[in-house]
């Protein structure tokens, strides 16, 4: 089992999603616990050990520490050409 910890900036960003895609987000973070690679969990090839949740039109950018067993989700967008910039 892995810890989630959220970002500052993707709480903020989860605070003005539309309810239902915050609902929907939530789903996606409380399965990230149990196994991280759910939900067709993509690899970010220019971000190390970040990857990413497609979660309708919006994305869900996570860094993943497989050995403290923590997750941090460090971003929450709608995609766009900016989504996976820092």
């Amino acid at each position: 089992m892995f810890t989630v910890k959220v970002h500052r900036d993707g709480e903020k960003a989860l605070r003005r999603l539309p309810r239902d895609v915050q609902q929907q987000v939530a789903v996606v973070i409380r399965d990230l616990k149990d196994n991280p690679y759910c939900h067709n969990a993509e690899k970010l090839t220019a971000r190390g050990s970040a990857y990413r949740i497609r979660v309708g039109s919006y994305r869900v950018i996570y860094d993943l520490d497989l050995d403290e067993h923590t997750i941090l989700i460090t971003k929450i967008a709608p995609r766009g050409e900016h989504t996976y910039r820092r």
